[in-house]
């Protein structure tokens, strides 16, 4: 999930995740203060640490994922919004952008790159004009994304 990769990218490990203050959460983008204080509570949970530890006791470890080296993608610090409806699903057309190094967030703001305007485009469309945001349609979309 997209909260999932939010705390993968932030912590080494899951034991760096777990020692993890809530100031620690909050500071990221996209973690807002129920986030923060549902993983606080998850790891608080002693039923939760003897899983880890069991898991761990069994050979099962955690490691952080790697991010793909930059030379080959092409979307490298670009960040998408989709607006409307496109002819995927959103979480195919996410994983495309994911795939060739961008980021898909859920609302426009000035650090958006582009916004994807599907059929019915609404609010996001609006914000994306207001804020100068590059709008393109699907078919454009899908020419960046082609390898």
């Amino acid at each position: 999930t997209y909260t999932a990769s939010l705390l993968a990218d932030e912590f080494s490990d899951l034991d760096a995740l777990s020692r993890a203050s809530y100031e620690d959460l909050v500071r990221i983008p996209g973690i807002g203060p129920e986030v923060a204080k549902s993983v606080l509570l998850f790891f608080a949970q002693d039923s939760t640490r003897e899983l880890i530890e069991k898991l761990e006791r069994a050979g099962v470890w955690y490691e952080k994922k790697k991010k793909v080296s930059e030379g080959g993608q092409v979307l490298a610090d670009k960040t998408f919004v989709f607006s409307g409806r496109i002819s995927m699903p959103r979480e195919q057309a996410k994983s495309m952008v994911e795939r060739l190094g961008g980021k898909v967030t859920s609302s426009v703001s000035k650090k958006t790159d582009y916004v994807i305007a599907g059929e019915e485009a609404g609010s996001k469309l609006v914000n994306a004009k207001k804020l100068g945001v590059r709008v393109i349609g699907e078919e454009e979309f899908m020419e960046m994304v082609k390898e």
